[in-house]
């Protein structure tokens, strides 16, 4: 169910790109989107156990969720804590 309203609001955002764009709303499409997770979390967990392992496997998890078929979209890259979930073996991160 959430992956079919991130559809719907995916297909209505990939026909306002443009608009989009000219109010501001940053681009973080394709390449974009893993520098801005990268110097996100260099920038705000550098001592991150772990952080390697999440940094060198990030373009092979990107190139997955590019397969599953979602628009292409200016999306927002946040990390906090509403954007994700899961448990201490598994975790699972989900934008909003």
């Amino acid at each position: 169910m959430i992956l079919e309203q991130l559809q719907v609001i995916q297909s209505t955002a990939a026909h306002a790109v443009d608009e989009l764009i000219a109010f501001s709303v940053p681009d973080r499409r394709g390449c974009k989107r893993g520098v801005d997770i990268r110097q996100k979390l260099l920038a705000w967990s550098p001592n991150y156990p772990g952080l390697d392992v999440i940094l060198r496997g990030l373009d092979e998890q990107l190139d997955r969720l590019e397969e599953c078929g979602l628009p292409s979209t200016l999306v927002a890259s946040k990390l906090q804590p509403s954007c994700g979930c899961g448990e201490m073996t598994l975790e699972t991160s989900v934008e909003n």
